[in-house]
């Protein structure tokens, strides 16, 4: 087993490249025709054509994926689909919550991390996404019914550029408002089934090298030590 706690990074010169490039190339040697396995976070990779610095910008989890696939080796991502997650919290939380606070997520991933050219239209390509997955009420993923409901739920207005709130409101570790909930519900839900899903591959025999952000590392070190 090989699991990576990544600093989640979209800098085709960060330095961290070059340590998952040494552990892939270590596993890749070791594991030549054994049963192994390549996991990642966030949901199966569709790979455009392009250099390596190019797939590097789109994150460490395309990265990963790209190596595997140019060693012919299996990868996935063992996270619950994002249909599951939200209609899980929607045990507990009111849906228009929900929506706000993935959109307050996404909001402060996009503008840390991904940075697209246009984040109004890449939030609302990511509320259409969620919209034709989930099949909940079209009104739920109304911008004007997102700001609202945010509205009432933090107490200030939905500032694109009030980041450093968002992302402690969305910080699933901190307790600011329900959004924290929310998140934090969330997490721990990926957590599970994650945990879950890359256990049943070890207990067929698969040797697995994972990628995931730092703040499940912890989470799943604790339950992987028990293997």
């Amino acid at each position: 087993m090989y699991y990576l706690g990544f600093d989640h990074t979209y800098d085709a010169k960060d330095l961290s490249w070059g340590v998952l490039d040494n552990y892939m190339q270590d596993f890749i040697d070791k594991t030549d025709g054994k049963k192994r396995m390549v996991l990642v976070e966030g949901g199966e990779k569709i790979l455009a054509t392009g250099r390596r610095d190019q797939i590097k910008a789109m994150g460490e989890a395309y990265y990963t994926w790209y190596l595997a696939q140019s060693s012919a080796i299996p990868v996935i991502s063992p996270e619950p689909e994002i249909a599951e997650q939200l209609n899980f919290l929607s045990g507990t939380f009111p849906k228009d919550v929900i929506i706000t606070s993935v959109f307050a997520e996404q909001l402060c991933i996009r503008s840390n991390y991904i940075k697209p050219d246009n984040i109004e239209g890449s939030l609302e390509s990511y509320l259409d996404y969620v919209k034709g997955v989930t099949k909940w009420e079209e009104n739920l993923f109304d911008i004007k019914n997102i700001f609202e409901c945010y509205e009432k739920t933090s107490g200030i207005d939905l500032d694109y550029n009030n980041l450093e709130y968002i992302r402690k409101e969305t910080d699933p570790y901190l307790d600011i408002n329900t959004i924290n909930d929310v998140i934090n519900a969330k997490s721990q839900f990926k957590d599970k089934i994650t945990l879950k899903n890359t256990k049943d591959l070890w207990d067929k025999g698969y040797n697995i090298f994972a990628v995931f952000g730092k703040s499940h590392a912890i989470m799943h070190e604790i339950s992987m030590k028990e293997w």
